[in-house]
């Protein structure tokens, strides 16, 4: 059938000429040579770049998905699985993701596909934790990578390789976190981001503000004891409070860009000592349903405090007049081998980056 597609924000939107929805691998295998070009897979649609949009065909892989096979801790999961329901089926299997991102809606081929992460120095991303994957290629045939530099390739491939159907990842046995977010200053947050006290930490910053809202993640011990327990996670695109708020004051700020001040100075003002503590897969997650497009930019760690006062002290002067929060993070970047006896290839090295989310409402 043919019909109209748009992202998760809105911000892309396509009218392809076929929109298909796999219901098995194998009738996804079979309709691929037929369906019209350019194909583009789609899990969510919560990336904010035009990956998807054809006139072609769009192939929806959502319901490809659940637990294909358990072997200690190394796991196949389909890739139209949905973070936030196999992270939950995955608790009740005594596993878990060794990090995740704070949004939750992504399919698991669509987070691997997209370099999807969390943050932390001490955790790779979602593809960091790929160990095998199989792919349906144009043709119809299956593929899966037989050597490292396959598998590297397929890690994050933007949907070029073919359609994901199935990916083998390298889970953690099930644990709990604590929560904690505060307003600090901004030379606080980046020494706790920039260190490994914490084994999560990230901050948001609203450029007109004279302080940050630090957000840390660490395993639970009895120092958490009487932490309060997490609420369970609201519904996909439930709208929360705090989404009605940034989506009025967003609003507010379209039509009355001069408030940006006020407003930012005004939310920190209100903001206290929050704790919480659960399992990973409630915790990790920040429901944020209120539509908003985002982009994201990485520069070396030892760059990271110079870059976001650049960044703050530029959106400062001369906007733009946004409610959402740059959003500063560190995280590990996979470390690959270098190829040193062979000219022209691209030596790797391990080193960390640091990533800001700017957030437009």
């Amino acid at each position: 059938m043919s019909g109209r597609w748009q992202n998760w924000s809105g911000g892309q939107r396509a009218n392809p000429s076929k929109l298909f929805k796999a219901e098995r691998v194998e009738e996804l295998a079979a309709a691929l040579p037929t369906l019209p070009a350019p194909i583009r897979p789609v899990g969510s649609g919560h990336s904010f770049t035009p990956l998807v949009p054809t006139d072609g065909a769009i192939i929806n892989i959502a319901n490809l998905n659940g637990i294909v096979a358990v072997n200690g801790t190394t796991t196949t999961l389909r890739a139209g699985s949905q973070l936030r329901i196999i992270g939950a089926t995955l608790r009740e299997r005594g596993l878990a993701f060794k990090n995740q991102g704070d949004i939750d809606h992504q399919t698991i081929g669509g987070a691997l596909g997209t370099g999807t992460h969390g943050t932390g120095l001490s955790e790779g991303s979602f593809s960091d934790a790929l160990s095998n994957c199989r792919f349906v290629l144009a043709d119809g045939t299956q593929w899966q990578p037989n050597n490292e530099d396959e598998l590297n390739a397929a890690r994050v491939s933007f949907g070029a390789l073919g359609v994901m159907v199935e990916a083998e990842l390298n889970l953690a046995p099930a644990y709990d976190l604590a929560e904690e977010s505060q307003a600090v200053t901004l030379d606080e947050a980046l020494s706790a981001v920039h260190s490994e006290q914490h084994r999560h930490a990230e901050f948001f910053a609203f450029p007109h503000a004279d302080k940050v809202i630090l957000k840390t993640l660490d395993m639970v011990t009895d120092a958490h004891a009487d932490w309060p327990d997490a609420e369970a996670l609201p519904a996909i695109d439930e709208e929360t409070a705090e989404d009605a708020m940034f989506k009025a004051a967003a609003t507010t700020l379209r039509f009355f860009p001069n408030l940006a001040p006020a407003l930012h100075q005004s939310l920190m003002a209100g903001i206290g000592v929050e704790r919480r503590k659960g399992p990973s897969n409630i915790i990790f997650p920040s429901p944020r349903n209120a539509r908003f497009n985002e982009m994201e930019y990485a520069v070396p760690i030892s760059k990271g405090a110079d870059a976001i006062r650049a960044v703050i002290e530029k959106m400062k002067a001369e906007g733009p007049a946004c409610m959402w929060p740059v959003e500063y993070r560190t995280r590990r970047q996979r470390a690959l081998p270098a190829q040193d006896a062979v000219p022209g290839r691209h030596h790797a090295r391990h080193f960390r980056t640091i990533g800001f989310h700017c957030k437009a409402g």
